[in-house]
């Protein structure tokens, strides 16, 4: 464990980026960042630990999926090996130094020329660019942002994971009709990690921040687990589920389309002081 909080330092001090920046991208409480670097995981909330590193790889630029599998290794008490250290993130090097500035060969007048008549070019080829592409008529499509494709924007419907889920129609001369997906909408008054599989076949996880909504829409099932059931209000085909459990508490759902097929809730965490709170 103690290898691992240390990559995560050099990874961080390598891009230059300081606890203050990464808390106030992510809005995670200093004190939690200082304590993955430092190893002390007993003041972290647990729900919340992965949630934390995926936002700390991001910020410093690590490979997420292998700061989470080396997590859940070290968490189930496998150490790496030597060989498995070696194959994972690339050793930081320092920056090469800049090459040596190569001297012209040519008098200072015509390297000013030169340099004139390369810009005149390049802002000649613009101007016909523009010229060429205001002459098109091509229908644009917006694309979601990438805060709304995290979690971090306003409500919006979970598309990305019906892809690939394609319902399936009815034999030829049947009299069935296809099955339409119902609606799982979720929305969230204080700090949460979720994770969701989407009909077994679709497995997202997100950080969602007070004040952030998400909906789903799976044609079979979706299994839910939130990790702070007192933060979350879930609905089914727009019935509200009522109070799924205590604050800090991990509440795990199954639903189909008649509603909760099951329920299974964690136990009830120790309280956070309010000056450790996220």
């Amino acid at each position: 464990m103690k290898h691992f909080c240390e990559e995560l330092k050099a990874a961080r001090e390598f891009k230059k980026v300081t606890l203050e920046e990464i808390s106030s991208t992510t809005k995670i409480n200093i004190t939690f960042l200082q304590a993955l670097e430092d190893g002390c995981w007993d003041i972290l909330p647990e729900p919340y630990i992965k949630g934390f590193l995926k936002a700390y790889a991001q910020c410093v630029g690590m490979n997420v999926f292998k700061v989470l599998k080396k997590y859940d290794e070290l968490e189930k008490g496998v150490e790496p090996t030597e060989e498995e250290l070696a194959e994972g993130e690339p050793k930081l090097a320092p920056p090469e130094p800049p090459p040596p500035p190569v001297r012209s060969r040519f008098p200072a007048v015509k390297v000013r020329t030169y340099g004139l008549l390369y810009g005149l070019l390049v802002v000649a080829i613009v101007v016909v660019g523009i010229i060429l592409l205001s002459g098109r008529d091509s229908e644009v499509s917006e694309e979601p942002t990438q805060a709304q494709q995290e979690g971090t924007g306003p409500a919006t419907t979970d598309t990305s994971e019906m892809q690939g889920v394609v319902p399936v129609a009815p034999p030829s001369g049947g009299a069935e009709a296809v099955q339409e997906p119902f609606t799982v909408f979720a929305s969230f008054e204080e700090p949460c990690y979720v994770e969701i599989v989407l009909d077994d076949s679709v497995t997202r996880d997100y950080l969602f921040q007070a004040g952030q909504s998400r909906t789903w829409r799976p044609i079979k099932s979706l299994w839910l687990k939130i990790g702070n059931a007192g933060g979350a209000r879930v609905t089914f085909n727009g019935q509200e589920l009522g109070v799924l459990g205590a604050r800090n508490q991990v509440a795990t759902l199954t639903l189909g389309r008649e509603g909760i097929t099951e329920k299974v809730l964690g136990p009830v965490p120790a309280a956070i002081e309010e000056s450790d709170s996220i």
